[in-house]
Formats: C-alpha cells, sequence, structure tokens
C-alpha cells in the first residue's frame, strides 16, 4: 500500500501500526488491538496466559512486511519476549489463513480483533 501511495496509483491507503514516515502524511483513522487466538480445544482458550507461556507454542506469523506482524513483534519485544524465544512454525500471508490454520490446530497467532 505504501509503495502504491509513494507511485501515486493510489491517493489513500489504510495501513497498520505507526508508520514512521518523511515522505507521507499519515493519520489515525481508528484504533485497534492484536489478540491472541488459539484453537477453542486449546487449554488456554478463555483464560489469561503468561507470555512466558508463549515460548512453547507454534506460533503462525503474517509474511515478513506485514503491518500487523511488525505490531506484533514490536509488542513482545517492547514486554522483553525476544522473536529468537518462540517457534514460528509457519507464515501465511493473510489474515483469514491464520484463522483457518488456528481452528485446524496448527498453532496460535495474534491477529486483529476487528478481524475476529
Amino acid at each position: 500500500m505504501l509503495e502504491a501511495l509513494l507511485a501515486r496509483k493510489i491517493l489513500l491507503a489504510p495501513i497498520e501500526g505507526s508508520e514512521q514516515r518523511k515522505d507521507l502524511h499519515i493519520e489515525p483513522f481508528m484504533e485497534d488491538h492484536m489478540i491472541l487466538m488459539v484453537p477453542a480445544s486449546h487449554g488456554w482458550a478463555n483464560n489469561e496466559v503468561e507470555l512466558e507461556d508463549l515460548k512453547g507454542e507454534p506460533l503462525l506469523m503474517r509474511e515478513f512486511g506485514s503491518g500487523s506482524r511488525r505490531v506484533v513483534e514490536q509488542a513482545l519485544s517492547k514486554a522483553g519476549v525476544k522473536t529468537k524465544d518462540h517457534t514460528i512454525s509457519m507464515e501465511l500471508d493473510s489474515t483469514e489463513g491464520l484463522l483457518s490454520a488456528v481452528e485446524a490446530g496448527l498453532g496460535i497467532t495474534f491477529v486483529s480483533r476487528w478481524a475476529v
């Protein structure tokens, strides 16, 4: 989306996260939250989870370059959790793919609350 804006192929684009760009004007539009999704049969379903518990779980992530992946990685890093501490079992290029993979029991993920 940012490349299309810079190339003037589009005039407006929704983006995720807080991009720090001097060549674009970025205006907050709405607030969203990333939430942890687990299969309904998972022991964590409807329970509080400690950050330390995430380390042993297969993590499903968006592809490199994804705004939502950047937001998740920044939040985990800020909380003191290193990316290398996780087992990223799969990278998918859509939120729908992540949700389907969680539903199939392939791992856990973080997705936009609005997407759920």
